[in-house]
C-alpha cells in the first residue's frame, strides 16, 4: 500500500460496519453503518482522491469487511483499536491487528480502556495512553505514532500528553476539512443516517466565515485551559 498522499483534506471515521451484534449498546447503534453504504463511501473516496478513511474501536468488521474493501480499491486506511478490548467477542484479535499492518494499513491508538482523556486525571490518562502504545508496539514491532481521541474529546492537556509519548498525529471528530501536515487532524464521522452526497457537497463548500469560526473553535480547544 502506498503512503497516504498529502493532497488529502477530508478524513472520515467509521466504527462498526454491517449488522450490529445483538448485545450492541443502544448508544452505539447510530455509529453502525450498513456494508452497502460503507462500500459506496469507499467508491466516492477513490473517485475523489482527496479522502482518507479511518476506523475507531477495533471491531471485527475492520478486518472482515473494511480491510478487503480497501485493498480491492487500492485505498489506505488508518485503524485505531482499543487495546484493552483485543481478543474479546466482536473485537479484533492481536493476530488480526498485526494482519492490518502487514497489509499496509496504519495502526494507531484509541487508548486502552476507552477513557475520556479530557475528563480523567493526568496520571490515569497517560497510563491509558502508555499501556495502549506498549501493546501496539509489542504486536507490530514498530513504534505507534498516531492516535484518535476517545469520544473525540480533547483539550491542550490531552495534546500535551500525546506529544509526550511521541505521537505525531492526533485525530479528532471535529467536522470539516483538515491538513494532514498538522499535528491535529479533523475528521467527519459517518453514521447510518449520514447523507453522503450532502456531506461531501457541504465539505466542498466550506469557506469564508464558516471556516473561520470552525478554525477559531478548534484553536481555543487546543490552546486554552479547559473550563
Amino acid at each position: 500500500m502506498s503512503k497516504t498522499p498529502q493532497k488529502i483534506d477530508i478524513v472520515l471515521v467509521f466504527h462498526g460496519i454491517g449488522t450490529p451484534p445483538a448485545d450492541c449498546l443502544e448508544a452505539d447503534l447510530p455509529y453502525w453503518v450498513q456494508e452497502e453504504k460503507f462500500l459506496r463511501t469507499l467508491d466516492i473516496a477513490k473517485e475523489r482522491g482527496d479522502t482518507l478513511i479511518t476506523f475507531d474501536d477495533g471491531l471485527q468488521s475492520d478486518v472482515r469487511i473494511a480491510m478487503p474493501a480497501l485493498i480491492e480499491r487500492g485505498l489506505p486506511g488508518v485503524f485505531f483499536p482499543l487495546t484493552g478490548m483485543l481478543g474479546k467477542p466482536g473485537y479484533l484479535t492481536r493476530e488480526e491487528l498485526k494482519s492490518l499492518a502487514d497489509h499496509g494499513m496504519v495502526v494507531g491508538t484509541h487508548g486502552h480502556m476507552h477513557l475520556d482523556w479530557a475528563k480523567v486525571p493526568r496520571e490515569l490518562r497517560e497510563k491509558d495512553i502508555q499501556d495502549s502504545l506498549e501493546i501496539i508496539e509489542e504486536i507490530l514491532g514498530t513504534p505507534c505514532k498516531e492516535a484518535a481521541f476517545p469520544f473525540g474529546s480533547f483539550d491542550r492537556r490531552v495534546l500535551a500528553s500525546l506529544k509526550k509519548f511521541g505521537i505525531e498525529k492526533a485525530y479528532s471528530c471535529s467536522r470539516g476539512k483538515t491538513n494532514l501536515a498538522n499535528f491535529l487532524i479533523h475528521r467527519t464521522s459517518i453514521r447510518e443516517v449520514t447523507d453522503l452526497d450532502w456531506m461531501f457537497q457541504s465539505l466542498d463548500k466550506e469557506k469564508g466565515i464558516q471556516k473561520i469560526k470552525r478554525g477559531v473553535k478548534r484553536f481555543l480547544r487546543a490552546h486554552l485551559p479547559p473550563f
